[in-house]
């Protein structure tokens, strides 16, 4: 992760440093050359089209941590600065007078990648995107007691576990697809 880091924090210091004598290929190579064989780059000019740079840039890699930038983007774009992922309880039954759920309490993901214990989304992201947030939130509620099942749902996202490239990308048995005639309970 370092690695990819520094590259992509040298390539951007590539655009912005002044001119040395040493052209664009020459500083990218020599920029690259350090991170190793299987390393690879790939410049184009937005405006233009055209390519300035190339190096293994047709060969297969794992994705890796530059992954981040380009999924963060996206989900900046789709859903603003102001955007959230949620998770949220729903059910198909009603909750009685004495708190019970009579059916299934179906959890329904939304993506977020800080949702977990309290002490970790406080500890890693400053936030609480918790099970125990979610919890109190059934609580106050009413939600005292579930007959049915609790159940996962995250029909929101394939069932293929795996990377595309590495042959064990599969549908994973043990992802369940959840009705979605259930109706927020929350």
């Amino acid at each position: 992760m370092r690695r990819t880091v520094a590259l992509v924090l040298a390539l951007l210091a590539v655009g912005a440093a002044p001119a040395s004598g040493q052209g664009l290929p020459d500083r990218l190579t020599s920029i690259l050359r350090p991170a190793g064989a299987r390393a690879g780059a790939y410049v184009l000019d937005a405006t233009s089209g055209t390519q300035l740079y190339a190096s293994h840039g047709e060969d297969r890699k794992a994705p890796a941590s530059v992954e981040k930038v380009y999924t963060t983007t996206t989900a900046l774009r789709r859903y603003g600065t102001d955007g959230t992922l949620k998770t949220s309880a729903v059910s198909s039954a009603t909750i009685g007078p004495d708190g019970t759920l009579a059916g299934d309490l179906v959890l329904r993901g939304g993506g977020d990648p800080t949702f977990g214990s309290r002490a970790f989304a406080q500890r890693t992201y400053g936030g609480d995107a918790s099970v125990e947030s979610l919890a109190e939130k059934l609580q106050a509620a009413g939600l005292r007691q579930v007959q049915g099942n609790v159940l996962g749902d995250e029909s929101a996202w394939d069932a293929f576990r795996g990377v595309p490239d590495d042959g064990l990308r599969r549908v994973d048995p043990y992802v369940g697809r959840c009705p979605r005639s259930a109706s927020t309970a929350t």
